[in-house]
């Protein structure tokens, strides 16, 4: 399954004990669907939320910042969970957010499975525009699944197999770059949303990572392992 997420991601073990400690609710990404089932009293609460929260994300990484993108695995951050780490969490969890608002779910929509906004407007259409970065990418994936002739009689949606996935955004803000300790690059995209996607989540398999504790002779051995292909 194509998981969402950002430039910056924690491994599964680290991922788990940090969410245990951020103190927030946890909404699935069928949540994201929001835009399309919410009142808009809660899309614009959410949106004040965003927009508030980026303005309130001043913790000041400096030279440490490579400590708290996990050089360290980071030791010593994760309980009690540091509060610039969970800032961080959170703050890049905006921009995954962000690819879902983005991303066309309508079945009956000329254009769907793309991207909802152009490039530049993007951030600010999805809530948040206040960030310092600037989209300067559209991120695309082609389903490789050979498709049977029968689909051509299914509807257009079914056998989608080009699709938006997400964005590269890059930080301009120098009082963010500033903060940050360098200029920060995020890669967000979003989790399996078509048809075809789904079903080429049947084909997944997994592989061990590469490294001292990864034993290939023997993949059932406990070792760390990763979808094929990544």
């Amino acid at each position: 399954m194509r998981l969402a997420g950002v430039s910056t991601r924690l491994s599964s073990s680290t991922s788990a004990s940090a969410s245990k400690h951020l103190n927030v609710t946890h909404f699935s990404s069928t949540h994201s669907y929001y835009s399309q089932v919410s009142p808009p009293s809660l899309k614009q609460k959410l949106s004040v939320h965003c927009r508030d929260f980026i303005t309130k994300s001043t913790a000041k990484l400096g030279k440490k910042w490579m400590e708290y993108q996990g050089v360290n695995n980071w030791d010593g951050l994760l309980d009690p969970l540091d509060d610039r780490l969970r800032s961080e969490i959170l703050r890049y969890g905006l921009f995954v957010e962000a690819a879902y608002r983005s991303f066309n779910f309508d079945p009956s929509s000329p254009s769907y499975a793309t991207s909802k906004f152009s490039r530049n407007s993007l951030l600010a259409r999805s809530g948040i525009g206040q960030t310092g970065y600037r989209t300067t990418k559209h991120l695309r994936a082609t389903c490789g699944l050979q498709l049977p002739r029968w689909f051509d009689r299914a509807p257009s949606w079914v056998s989608t197999q080009s699709s938006w996935i997400g964005y590269v955004a890059v930080c301009q803000d120098q009082e963010e770059i500033a903060r940050l300790g360098r200029r920060d690059v995020v890669i967000a995209y979003r989790g399996t949303a078509t048809c075809l996607e789904w079903v080429e989540n049947l084909r997944a398999t997994l592989t061990c990572l590469p490294g001292k504790h990864c034993d290939y002779s023997n993949p059932d051995g406990g070792g760390p392992m990763v979808e094929s292909g990544f």
